[in-house]
C-alpha cells in the first residue's frame, strides 16, 4: 500500500509538472511557437502519418471531385453543372458562392440561375458570419445571389478551428443561424444519399482522414467519367486556389477535398471516436500509473542483482529513459491497432507528455522525502 501511494504521488507530480511547462509555453512571449505548435498537436496526426507513409491510398468509388480550377467564369461552370447533372449524379455539392451579379456577364449569371431552378440535387455553398453566442448562434448569411429568392438547396461551409491552431480536423453537421439550428452544406449532401435524414445535431464531425483517393474530374472531360459520376456525390470546387487551401494531418488540402474526406466519414459512418473528457482523465492517469508502477519495479529489480557492474548499469539514467522510450513505442503501436481497427483515438497523447517527466518527478519525490526525513 505505501508503494502503490509512492507511485500515484509521483504519477500526480508528473501531471503537474507537464501541466506547468506547458503553462509557461503559452504565457511567454518568446515562447509563442511553441505553444501553438503543441496546442495545434494531436495524436491521430501520428496515425495518419504512419498511414499515409505505410499503406497505398483506398480508392473511394461514391465521391468524386469535378475541378473548376481552371473554369473563368459563370458560363463556364453552369456549362460544367449541366454537364454533370447529364450523367446523373445523386447529388452535386457546389463548393462555391456567387456573389452578387456580374452585369459583365448576363448570360453568365442567366445560365447559373438556370440551372439551379432546374435541378433538386444541388446543394450550394453558404457562409455565416457575425456570431453572437450560442443562442442567436449566427446572423449573417453570405449567399450566392439567386439563393434566396429562388430557395436553392444551400448548406454553410465554415471550417472550425481550434483557439489557438489553424488545422482543420473537424466540419459542422448543424450550427445555429439567427436562433434556428441549421445543418451543414456536408450533413445536406450526405442526405441525399440516405434513405432516412441525418439527426440534426448543433456539433463537430471528427474527420477520419485515412488515406483516400478520389477520382478528380477537370472540367473539360466531365462526359468521358459518365460511369463515375452516375449515382455518385459530386464535389465541384476548387483544387489549386491558395484561398481556400487549408493545413490538415495530411498536409495542405484544398477545401472541396477536405469536404470529400468529410462525406466519407459522414456515409461510411468513420467518424474518429474518442472517450468523454473525465474517462480520458482517468485512461491517462491509469497509463502513466501503470508506467511508473513498472519503472518502479525494474529499479527495485536493478538494486537487487549481485553483480556490480551489472546493477550499476541497469542503475544508469540512460538505461531508464531507453526502457520508457521502448514502452511509449509499445503503446503508441497498440493504440494505432485500435485506431486504425476501430477509428477510435485513446487520446495518449498528455499521458505520453506525463511519461517523459516521470524520471523527474521520481527524482523530486526521492529528494523532498530526504528532506522531510532529516528534519
Amino acid at each position: 500500500m505505501k508503494e502503490l501511494s509512492k507511485n500515484i504521488v509521483i504519477t500526480i507530480l508528473s501531471f503537474l509538472l507537464i501541466s506547468f511547462m506547458a503553462l509557461i509555453a503559452l504565457n511567454v512571449s518568446f515562447l509563442n511557437p511553441l505553444s501553438k505548435a503543441i496546442s495545434d498537436f494531436n495524436f491521430t496526426d501520428v496515425y495518419y502519418q504512419i498511414l499515409q507513409e505505410a499503406s497505398d491510398y483506398e480508392p473511394n468509388d461514391d465521391i468524386v471531385i469535378v475541378d473548376l480550377t481552371p473554369l473563368q467564369d459563370r458560363t463556364e461552370i453552369a456549362t460544367a453543372l449541366q454537364q454533370i447533372e447529364e450523367q446523373q449524379p445523386k447529388v452535386i455539392g457546389v463548393d462555391c458562392v456567387f456573389e452578387g451579379l456580374k452585369p459583365e456577364n448576363p448570360q453568365g449569371d442567366s445560365l447559373i440561375w438556370s440551372v439551379a431552378a432546374t435541378y433538386d440535387n444541388i446543394v450550394f455553398s453558404c457562409k455565416y458570419l457575425d456570431y453572437v453566442d450560442d443562442e442567436k448562434g449566427y446572423t449573417v448569411a453570405v449567399r450566392s445571389f439567386f439563393a434566396e429568392p429562388l430557395e436553392a438547396e444551400q448548406g454553410f461551409t465554415n471550417m472550425q478551428y481550434s483557439l489557438y491552431g489553424s488545422m482543420a480536423r473537424v466540419v459542422s453537421l448543424g450550427r445555429k443561424f439567427n436562433g434556428d439550428l441549421q445543418p451543414s452544406f456536408i450533413a445536406k449532401v450526405v442526405n441525399h444519399t440516405t434513405e432516412q435524414p441525418l439527426p440534426l445535431k448543433d456539433k463537430d464531425l471528427r474527420i477520419n482522414f485515412t488515406p483516400t483517393n478520389f477520382t478528380i474530374i477537370p472540367p473539360d472531360s466531365i462526359s468521358q467519367y459518365g460511369e463515375k459520376i452516375k449515382g455518385r456525390i459530386v464535389l465541384l470546387g476548387t483544387m489549386t486556389d491558395e484561398y481556400d487551401m487549408h493545413f490538415t494531418p495530411m498536409g495542405k488540402m484544398a477545401g472541396v477535398e477536405l469536404l470529400a474526406y468529410a462525406a466519407q466519414t459522414l456515409q461510411n459512418r468513420m467518424e474518429v471516436e474518442t472517450f468523454p473528457t473525465s474517462l480520458a482523465v482517468l485512461v491517462s492517469f491509469l497509463t502513466v500509473l501503470l508506467t511508473q508502477i513498472l519503472l518502479n519495479r525494474f529499479v527495485k529489480y536493478a538494486e537487487t542483482r549481485r553483480n556490480k557492474y551489472w546493477r550499476n548499469f541497469l542503475s544508469l539514467v540512460f538505461v531508464k529513459t531507453q526502457l520508457l522510450m521502448f514502452w511509449m513505442i509499445f503503446l503508441m503501436y497498440i493504440s494505432f491497432i485500435i485506431f486504425f481497427q476501430f477509428n477510435f483515438d485513446i487520446g495518449l497523447g498528455y499521458a505520453m507528455s506525463a511519461m517523459a517527466f516521470l524520471t523527474m518527478a521520481s527524482d523530486f519525490y526521492t529528494k523532498a522525502k530526504n528532506m522531510i526525513t532529516e528534519k
